[in-house]
Parts: C-alpha cells; sequence; structure tokens
C-alpha cells in the first residue's frame, strides 16, 4: 500500500505558521497517530524552522542563503532524494508536507514538483482566504518584516502573488488531478472549532482538538495593527533608520491591544471588487463552498469602515515635507 503524502501550500496568510509550529512540537504525538513530519526539507535559522521551505526554494532555485540549507548547502539536488528515502522508511502511512512557499510555484514547477512523489500517493491541501484581506494581510507582512516601503497599489501590481485563484488553483488541478486536491476555506465561519491546526488535521482524518494550546497557536506570527503600516511604509521610502522604524513598530504593538480592528489599506469599493472576484474565481472551478459569506464583505462592515483613503493627502503633504529637509 502506498503511503499518502500531504502537501500543504498555503497560501501564505492562512495560519500556516500555526499548522507547522504545531506539527514540530508536537511531533510525537503525531507519530503515535501514525502522521509523520519530516525534518530534513526544513531550512536552518539558527535552529530548524517549522515549514518545509526547502522543497519549494530548491524547485524555485530561491536565493536564499547557502546556510539555510544545511547538509544540502553543496548539494541541493540531494533534497528530494533524501526525503523520499526519509519518507519511505518511516512506518507511518501518512505523511504531512507543510510551505507557504509552495503557492509561487508557476506550472512548470508544479510538474516539476510532482515527479519527485511518482512512487506515493499525493494530496494537495490549499486554503483560501477572502481576497482583499489576503492582500491587506500580505502587505502588513511586507512592510513590517521585509523592508517593503512602496505603496499597496504598486504591490498589488507584482506578478508572484496568486492573485487569481482560478489561475492559481487550476495548474494545481491540472497537474494532480481533482481527487487529490483539497480545498478549504480560512474563515472563522467555517473553521472547525474556529481554529486553522484543528480544520487542518480534520481534513486529514485527525481530531487534534484535546491537546491543542489555543493560546499559543494564537499568539505565533503575531501582526501588528493595520493603521501603523502605512506609516512604517512610508519611513522606509524616506530611508529612517532601521532603529527608528524598530522602535516605532514596539510601540504600535504594545498599544495594538486598544487599536481599532476597522482600518483597511484599501478603500470599501477596492475591497469589494477584490472580493468579488476572488468568489467569482472560485466558481469557476465548480468547488463546493461551504459559505459563500466567507468570500464576502459583512453587511456591518459598510457601515463601519475605516481606510486611509482619507488620509492620503495628509500622507503626501507629509512626504513634501520630509523630501524637502
Amino acid at each position: 500500500m502506498k503511503k499518502t503524502v500531504y502537501i500543504h501550500i498555503g497560501t501564505h496568510k492562512t495560519g500556516t505558521t500555526a499548522i507547522q509550529a504545531f506539527s514540530v512540537k508536537n511531533f510525537e504525538y503525531l507519530l503515535s497517530e501514525g502522521f509523520y513530519y519530516p525534518d530534513i526539507p526544513r531550512p536552518y535559522v539558527k535552529v530548524r524552522g517549522f515549514g518545509h521551505h526547502l522543497l519549494p526554494w530548491y524547485v524555485l532555485n530561491h536565493p536564499a542563503p547557502e546556510k539555510f540549507f544545511g547538509e544540502f548547502a553543496q548539494n541541493k539536488e540531494n533534497i528530494f532524494p533524501a526525503l523520499i528515502a526519509d519518507i519511505k522508511s518511516t512506518e507511518c502511512d501518512n505523511v504531512v508536507l507543510s510551505s507557504e512557499e509552495f503557492d509561487r510555484l508557476n506550472l512548470e514547477q508544479v510538474r516539476e514538483l510532482k515527479t519527485y512523489f511518482n512512487d506515493l500517493n499525493v494530496k494537495i491541501v490549499i486554503y483560501l482566504r477572502r481576497k482583499d484581506s489576503f492582500l491587506e494581510s500580505m502587505y502588513q507582512t511586507v512592510v513590517v518584516h521585509y523592508q517593503y516601503g512602496k505603496a499597496i497599489e504598486e504591490y498589488m501590481k507584482q506578478d508572484q502573488l496568486p492573485l487569481n485563484y482560478y489561475k492559481f488553483i487550476k495548474k494545481w488541478l491540472d497537474v494532480f488531478g481533482v481527487d487529490n486536491i483539497k480545498i478549504n476555506f480560512y474563515c472563522k465561519d467555517t473553521l472547525k472549532s474556529n481554529d486553522i491546526v484543528i480544520d487542518f488535521y480534520n481534513s486529514l482524518g485527525l481530531d487534534v482538538e484535546n491537546i491543542i494550546n489555543k493560546v499559543n497557536a494564537q499568539a505565533i506570527n503575531a501582526s501588528m495593527p493595520f493603521q501603523y503600516v502605512p506609516v512604517i511604509a512610508m519611513l522606509r521610502r524616506h530611508n529612517a533608520s532601521q532603529e527608528f522604524i524598530d522602535l516605532m513598530m514596539r510601540i504600535s504593538r504594545k498599544i495594538g491591544a486598544h487599536a481599532s480592528k476597522n482600518y483597511h489599506f484599501l478603500t470599501l469599493e477596492d475591497r469589494k471588487k477584490l472580493a468579488a472576484s476572488g468568489l467569482s474565481e472560485i466558481k469557476m472551478l465548480d468547488l463546493k463552498i461551504p459559505d459563500e459569506k466567507c468570500f464576502t464583505i459583512p453587511d456591518d462592515e459598510y457601515h463601519n469602515n475605516v481606510n486611509f483613503g482619507g488620509l492620503r493627502q495628509e500622507f503626501e503633504d507629509f512626504e513634501k515635507y520630509i523630501d524637502m529637509k
């Protein structure tokens, strides 16, 4: 009987880090339940990371630092053979591989990925988030963690983002087949027990609700309030020191618990268009959607919407002031 390999491909900003951290910290429990979460493709960043990022990085020819590849730094082509040997040696019938970096693969790279698992039963697991929410959260991440300083309108023009859900999912369907694709939705109303980790493993047939630590899971990858992110982006555009930016981020996180949750980088009209396009793209694939409201903006946001559109003039005036200094 072939082992089943579940390849969790993200997408980004759908609780992937929480799933990966849980899988590492509960390795022995998962093993006892017949689920194996391998070490081999997890990068070295002082210690091993949580996700299996070396796999998509190898396929992408990603310029990650050599040290991240650990023992494979000089022979990266050995990553997949070593992983397959490791999978075949385990007594577990189920293997979980997880990396949100898989969502960057193009069609040819997805085809390449499949060739490494020819002797195994592969299931692709995907989580999708309402498109406007996904984009705002991605923008927040690149500004805060990756020194991005342009406006969100410029960020949305980038090719590597899965902006078209139909095209993004279709390539995986074409390569692995509809019977081997699990589409899940990152939405509080549909996640089992409102928890991404419980929902993920439940979709694989394993109940982890009794052992999960929800407090720790919620703290992973915590974000700063949205309203501070354009400020950080503006500071980056004007070459503020990293020391000053770090100070701003520490302050914003401290008062984040009291910050409004109604701020958005995009206007309500733009968010409505993005949400509608995401829903339309999913429907084109004839996928079962558990609840369409996961991909539409709630009615209460129409009456309680705050965005930075009204502050654009103030931002422009401030940038002109900085430029003159």
